[in-house]
C-alpha cells in the first residue's frame, strides 16, 4: 500500500508516523450492522452494566498505579458525566522521553502490551486534504493531542494483575 503521509512537518514525523496510522484515501460509507454482529450485540446488552462497571474498576485502577508517574497525563471525566471507558488514553509528555511516544509505543509491543493510537486527525487524512484542502496546523489542538496520545488496554476480561504489568512496563519505559 501507498501511504501519503499525514502533513507534518519533518520535525514532528518520528512522532506522527508509526505502524498504528492508516490513511483514508476515498469516502464510503457503510452504516449497515451484519448479522453476525447484531446477535453479538444483543447478547451482550444483558451484560452491559456489569461490563461497564468492570471498565470502571480497571480505569480506577490505571488512576491509582499511574498517579505519582511523571511524564503523562491521566483521562479524566468531567463534572456530571461518566465515561464508559472504551479507551484509557493517556497524553505523554513527548518532549521528556528519549524516542518520543514511538519509542514508549515500540517498548510496550515489544513487552507483549497491545497498546494502540487513537485517533488521527481526520482533516490530516489524505481523502480530507485533498477534498476540503485541509492541512496541518488547522486544528492545533488535536494535532497536539494525537502526537502525545496512547491508548493503554482496556477490555472487561482484564485482571487486575495485568493492569499492573501494563503500568510496570511503562514506569520501565519512562525511565
Amino acid at each position: 500500500a501507498h501511504f501519503e503521509g499525514l502533513g507534518f512537518p519533518e520535525d514532528r514525523e518520528a512522532d506522527a508516523f508509526g505502524p498504528w496510522v492508516y490513511e483514508q484515501q476515498l469516502c464510503g460509507t457503510n452504516a449497515r450492522l451484519s448479522e453476525p454482529s447484531a446477535a453479538l450485540v444483543k447478547s451482550q446488552l444483558g451484560r452491559a452494566q456489569a461490563l461497564l462497571a468492570r471498565r470502571r474498576e480497571l480505569a480506577c485502577l490505571y488512576d491509582r498505579l499511574l498517579a505519582d508517574l511523571p511524564g503523562l497525563r491521566r483521562p479524566t471525566e468531567r463534572d456530571g458525566a461518566q465515561s464508559a471507558w472504551h479507551l484509557y488514553t493517556i497524553r505523554l509528555e513527548t518532549e521528556r522521553i528519549a524516542g518520543g511516544r514511538r519509542a514508549i509505543y515500540e517498548g510496550m509491543r515489544a513487552s507483549g502490551i497491545l497498546v494502540q493510537v487513537h485517533y488521527i486527525p481526520v482533516h490530516l487524512q489524505p481523502y480530507h486534504r485533498h477534498s476540503q484542502g485541509t492541512r496541518h496546523g488547522d486544528c492545533p489542538v488535536a494535532e497536539e493531542a494525537y502526537l502525545r496520545s496512547l491508548s493503554l488496554p482496556l477490555f472487561p476480561d482484564m485482571r487486575d494483575e495485568d493492569v499492573e504489568r501494563v503500568v510496570d512496563t511503562l514506569r520501565r519505559l519512562l525511565r
